[in-house]
């Protein structure tokens, strides 16, 4: 059988003729392959952060957070009455601020 990925690297402008099955073969890799990446990426854990700890690792109040809310720059995820945000949002305006971006 015909090794599709070990020819691409090889020798990338070479024309070949393949038969339907290593086709097949070369899609089924490549797409498990995919599926793989994607499962350690969704394994991730969420960190989830109240108000109050975004407020003060941020530096600003609660009607800022609301307002951030509001026009999407920092979106808070409701849990019944309280409202969360992922820490990796706040950590990407964390970075921000720290090259300069405006909060």
């Amino acid at each position: 059988m015909i090794d599709i990925k070990e020819l691409l690297t090889d020798t990338p402008n070479v024309s070949v003729t393949v038969t339907i099955e290593d086709l097949r073969s070369f899609a089924t890799e490549v797409a498990n392959q995919v599926i793989s990446s994607l499962d350690r990426t969704s394994k991730e854990e969420t960190v989830w952060l109240s108000i109050e700890q975004v407020a003060q690792r941020l530096g600003v109040n609660k009607a800022t957070l609301w307002r951030w809310n509001k026009t999407g720059y920092l979106s808070g995820t409701k849990f019944g009455a309280k409202v969360r945000y992922k820490e990796r949002d706040v950590e990407r305006i964390e970075s921000s601020e720290k090259k300069g971006g405006v909060a």
